[in-house]
C-alpha cells in the first residue's frame, strides 16, 4: 500500500492553481496599451500590441472624436504616431476605407470597410408611379387621363 504525505497532497492540489496564475500573469503582461497626448493639431499616439479599435477608443476619450464602424477593427497595431489628427488617422487606419467629417469642433470618423472589400450595392429605388387622374381612377383605367381643355 502506498501512502502519500500530506504536504505532497497539498502540492498536487495547488499545482493547477499555480499554473493558472502563471498563465494569467503572462496574458496580462502582453495586454494592449495605448497612450494619447496632445491635441488635434499636435498629436502623439503610442500603441503597443493594440488593435485599431483600441487606438480609436483612446482618441475618443482624449479628443472630441466620434467613431462609427460596421466592421471589426481588429487589425493589430504597434508603434508611435505623431502629427495632426488627420496625419495620425492616415497611418492608424491604413488598410481601411474611411471618411472624416469635421463640424463645430467635433470630428466624426466613419469606417466603411477594408481596402479591397466588395461594396454592398444599395437596393434599387423603384421608379415613381405615373400619376392617375380622378377620372381614370373612377373608370379603372391605367395611366393618365387626357387633360381637359379650357
Amino acid at each position: 500500500m502506498k501512502t502519500i504525505d500530506r504536504g505532497e497532497s497539498r502540492l498536487r492540489r495547488l499545482l493547477p492553481a499555480a499554473a493558472f496564475a502563471v498563465a494569467m500573469f503572462g496574458m496580462t503582461s502582453a495586454s494592449a496599451e495605448v497612450r494619447v497626448s496632445g491635441d488635434a493639431a499636435a498629436l502623439r499616439v503610442d500603441a503597443s500590441q493594440a488593435q485599431v479599435a483600441d487606438v480609436l477608443s483612446a482618441l475618443r476619450s482624449t479628443l472630441d472624436v466620434r467613431v462609427s464602424a460596421q466592421i471589426a477593427l481588429d487589425k493589430p497595431i504597434s508603434g508611435s504616431y505623431a502629427g495632426s489628427l488627420g496625419q495620425v488617422l492616415t497611418r492608424v487606419l491604413e488598410g481601411y476605407n474611411y471618411v472624416v467629417k469635421k463640424r463645430d469642433g467635433q470630428t466624426e470618423i466613419v469606417i466603411l470597410g477594408r481596402h479591397g472589400d466588395q461594396a454592398i450595392a444599395p437596393r434599387p429605388v423603384p421608379p415613381p408611379a405615373a400619376p392617375r387622374s380622378l377620372a381614370a381612377e373612377w373608370r379603372g383605367l391605367p395611366g393618365k387621363a387626357p387633360a381637359l381643355r379650357p
